[in-house]
């Protein structure tokens, strides 16, 4: 993570693991994180986010959804699903976007998936993180921002 040098080992843990955010939050929380769908429709693609999925046609499935814990806002999300993707891919046209985490499909029955490294950069005072993941070999850009309030929560309710 060479955007952040004074990251601690417990925020790199969970900026870095690749494995499934929904999962490990409801782990953490004990099954008592809130889950919100904002945004769930058609949409464009800015040119940063095209260039990333090199992209020609610009229109996506955009998701954009949060995390919650108690009400604070813990995680908040964009999922970027091409045109192509949501066409082309018989997992995401056996299991369209709804109103439940893309994780629940992308990390269900073990589903072989392909992901690129994640890239690491901050806003405001959040850290994010970005990364293309293939699903039948269809590509879907997801990006996250994790708010101070979730890693001062695990700071005081995790030991180290």
């Amino acid at each position: 993570m060479n955007s952040r040098r004074n990251t601690s080992a417990l925020k790199r843990a969970w900026l870095e693991d690749p494995s499934s955010l929904t999962k490990k939050l409801k782990q953490v929380t004990h099954d008592k994180i809130a889950f919100h769908v904002l945004k769930n429709n058609w949409g464009f693609a800015d040119t940063s986010s095209c260039q990333t999925l090199a992209l020609t046609d610009p229109k996506v499935w955009q998701r954009e959804i949060e995390f919650r814990h108690q009400g604070v806002l813990w995680v908040a999300g964009t999922v970027l699903i091409p045109a192509n993707t949501l066409q082309d891919s018989p997992t995401l046209q056996q299991n369209p976007p709804d109103h439940t985490p893309i994780g629940n499909v992308l990390f269900s029955n073990a589903r072989e998936i392909k992901a690129a490294p994640f890239h690491f950069y901050a806003k405001e005072d959040a850290d994010c993180r970005e990364r293309i993941i293939h699903i039948d070999e269809q590509p879907i850009l997801i990006q996250e921002v994790f708010y101070p309030a979730f890693f001062k929560w695990l700071r005081y309710n995790l030991k180290t």
